[in-house]
């Protein structure tokens, strides 16, 4: 029964490699860089700043100027040279074009590869603000169980019931608790 087992994957692997031929086994050639492939070059022509700025000018701007300020978002003042400095607002238009709440329904919308170049670049140049400035934000300290929330936890993921008070030795208590970090 075993060698039975056996026989089928070695089979299938056999079958698999003779199938390919040599040229269908070669690496890829690295040095030609792989493009996003678009039926036409809209994609590509509009991945700059200056036609991203044109279209946020053109479908944005209407309702976030210094005037509306609509949502207290004001797009007319942004600079897309300097991404790093209007990051968070810019992350806010990324989410908004990218789940196609803006621009609203009854507004002039951009139309499908337009809409995916002007996410592709912004979320191109966010990521490479993000990239060099890294911010991992505010972490907690670790801190340990104590011998009640070890019990707990073991329960809850394990469903085994144990005693924690037998098994594991007191904590030390700081402050009037026994899980902080004395």
């Amino acid at each position: 029964m075993v060698l039975i087992k056996l026989k089928i994957p070695c089979a299938a692997l056999a079958l698999g490699l003779a199938a390919c031929s040599p040229q269908d086994s070669a690496p890829p050639d690295l040095a030609e860089p792989t493009l996003p492939v678009s039926t036409n070059n809209v994609t590509t022509s509009l991945a700059s700043a200056s036609n991203t700025r044109e279209a946020i000018n053109q479908y944005c701007v209407v309702c976030h100027n210094q005037q509306l300020a609509t949502a207290d978002i004001r797009l007319d003042q942004i600079d897309l040279a300097n991404v790093a400095e209007h990051a968070e607002v810019l992350e806010k238009v990324v989410v908004k074009l990218r789940t196609g709440t803006m621009p609203p329904s009854q507004m002039p919308q951009p139309a499908t590869e337009e809409r995916r170049a002007i996410i592709s670049w912004l979320q191109s140049s966010l990521d490479a603000v993000a990239a060099a400035n890294p911010n991992p934000g505010h972490t907690e300290t670790l801190r340990r169980l104590n011998r009640t929330e070890y019990q707990n936890a073991i329960a809850d993921l394990l469903s085994l019931n144990i005693d924690a008070r037998s098994l594991l030795p007191p904590a030390e208590s700081g402050h009037g608790f026994d899980n902080v970090n004395v």
